[in-house]
């Protein structure tokens, strides 16, 4: 991680100015007087100061029109790498063309003084409202947030990653209209250009996300984090963490922000499951790009569940549920905590065409949401060994998919997930061979519903199969448990019916059956491992350590 304190960081302090509020040179910045001619463009007055240029309010005289002129400063002018950040700044968000972002019209130099005019915005940036506590209502918010995730879901179209999104860098219209502007620490994903000066941390620090923070490669992940952060902000008054420089940092790092329910209550549970996504500390468990974060945020809009936020949220959930559980048995059970992160799109992927034609202010002409169903192979699986079966659908605009098993056993639990975002789950087959239905629910972006099913066939293991981790079903079990075998240390196995322990020899004759609980209601085992001759079981309430002759040595995490 990069060292904040010997790093700099270009941090903006400012809350704000309106379109018309004057603002005093320093002398370092007055590059020109009021009314001077630069080419086509007289110059008036000074609109505002930043990290990378002094902007001043224009006239272009050949359109008639007032324009934004952002210009060089000349402490920045001798610097070959500031030139180039000034100037990919013009060359890239010049190509770029939607009403959500400020428009870039023209870029030279004049007496060694670097400038690009652009769009003249009559408003005030979000910083500015905010430092004078115009905390909006939660639609208000969300609308303000999905304008700016309209600008960076075209933003994404050529690959552009803004890196310094904060309310400071919103502008407001009079018309309502949310734009970004300041591009300034931009970066281009599949080029690798980066407007970045060696040495230096960029990006605000109130708004920094984990990986800039770290001195890590980012993407539009980045920016979804703090757009986030001003959502956050937006709807609780606060930031979601204060104080030095270096404290910040740490805690974007290292520290779960404080839930925006328990600041303010009246804010919907749907609105906040999409804030802490936005917020996840690994960039993963984040929207994958600002076209699925308007999704849901349009989802909200028409009071609809945010589908693709509930179901990163519940996957983020039980992953720290299952690592806190473990946490002092991480060695033993990493098998367990750790999961593979399902992909959900194409990270960095061109947006939908209805989200882009949103975002240039069109009627949006919907794409086709509806995946294609295929024809599903049926899928055979040895008894008690787990495969895994994708979803029978091709294309279409899918958020997340349930899964559930038809038959007798449909109930006892042979699925790794019933809801997920990827298309595709693990299947278990039960101890018994026998034939069942899977039945696979997509839900595109739309919220319509797409049906499918595919076969499944469990058959009986080779007499000569390995039997350690195999599932075994005794038929005189009342209770349809599956059974995990680990080999044990003086022959035979280990074996778990419910909520007992058995030791069974390799024909499964006669085992002693050990209780696991005094109260078996609600306290059936959840995994069972081997490690070094012992036995470790967990269950909802603690873990249980049984040494070779079945005697329990330990419990951890006892309630």
């Amino acid at each position: 991680m990069i060292d904040p304190d010997d790093a700099s960081i270009l941090l903006t302090t400012s809350h704000g100015r309106t379109a018309d509020e004057p603002l005093e040179p320093e002398a370092d910045d007055s590059l020109v007087g009021d009314g001077e001619i630069w080419g086509d463009f007289r110059i008036g007055r000074m609109l505002g100061r930043g990290g990378m240029g002094t902007v001043y309010l224009a006239h272009q005289l050949s359109m008639d029109r007032d324009v934004a002129l952002k210009v060089l400063p000349p402490r920045l002018g001798d610097s070959e790498d500031f030139k180039r950040r000034f100037q990919l700044e013009a060359q890239v968000v010049g190509r770029i063309s939607s009403p959500h972002v400020v428009q870039i019209h023209a870029a030279g130099v004049h007496l060694d003084h670097h400038w690009f005019a652009m769009e003249y915005v009559d408003g005030c940036d979000l910083a500015s409202r905010l430092y004078h506590a115009q905390r909006p209502t939660a639609l208000e918010a969300i609308d303000l947030v999905a304008q700016a995730a309209r600008g960076l879901v075209v933003a994404a179209e050529h690959d552009v990653v803004h890196r310094d999104i904060k309310p400071g860098n919103l502008m407001i219209s009079a018309k309502g209209v949310v734009k970004l502007m300041d591009f300034g620490l931009l970066r281009i994903a599949r080029e690798d250009i980066s407007a970045t000066v060696t040495g230096v941390v960029m990006g605000t620090v109130g708004y920094l996300s984990p990986e800039q923070a770290r001195g890590e490669r980012c993407d539009q992940r980045t920016d979804i984090y703090s757009l986030g952060v001003v959502l956050y902000e937006l709807l609780t008054g606060q930031l979601p963490f204060n104080g030095e420089a270096s404290v910040v940092i740490h805690h974007h790092i290292h520290t779960a922000p404080t839930r925006p329910r328990e600041i303010d209550p009246t804010i919907p549970p749907h609105l906040e499951a999409v804030v802490l996504t936005c917020l996840a500390k690994h960039p993963d468990e984040r929207y994958p790009s600002a076209a699925h974060l308007l999704s849901d945020l349009e989802a909200l809009q028409e009071d609809r569940e945010p589908a693709l936020a509930l179901a990163l949220r519940r996957r983020s959930w039980h992953w720290w549920l299952v690592t806190a559980l473990l946490a002092s048995l991480l060695a033993v059970f990493i098998a367990i905590a750790a999961r593979p992160t399902p992909v959900i799109g194409p990270t960095g992927s061109s947006p939908a065409a209805s989200d882009v034609a949103a975002a240039n202010g069109r009627s949006p002409v919907e794409p086709p949401c509806a995946p294609e169903t295929v024809a599903a192979s049926a899928v055979t699986c040895v008894c008690g060994s787990a495969i895994a079966v994708p979803a029978p659908f091709i294309g279409g605009d899918v958020t997340s998919y349930s899964w559930s098993i038809e038959g007798e056993r449909g109930r006892c639990g042979w699925l790794d997930s019933r809801d997920s975002a990827a298309p595709k789950t693990t299947w278990t087959a039960p101890g018994r061979a026998g034939a069942s239905t899977l039945h696979v629910v997509a839900h595109d972006r739309r919220g319509v519903s797409h049906e499918a099913t595919v076969p499944l066939i469990a058959v009986a293991a080779a007499a000569d199969a390995p039997r350690s981790l195999q599932v075994f079903l005794r038929r005189d079990w009342s209770f349809p448990a599956m059974t995990r075998l680990v080999e044990h240390p003086l022959g035979g196995w280990w074996a778990i019916e419910s909520d007992h322990l058995l030791h069974v020899d390799a024909r499964f004759s006669n085992p002693a059956r050990i209780p696991l609980t005094d109260d078996a209601a609600g306290r059936h085992p959840i995994a069972v491992r081997s490690w070094h001759g012992d036995l470790y079981v967990l269950t909802a309430s603690q873990v249980m350590v049984f040494a070779a002759d079945g005697s329990c040595t330990r419990t951890l995490l006892s309630s």
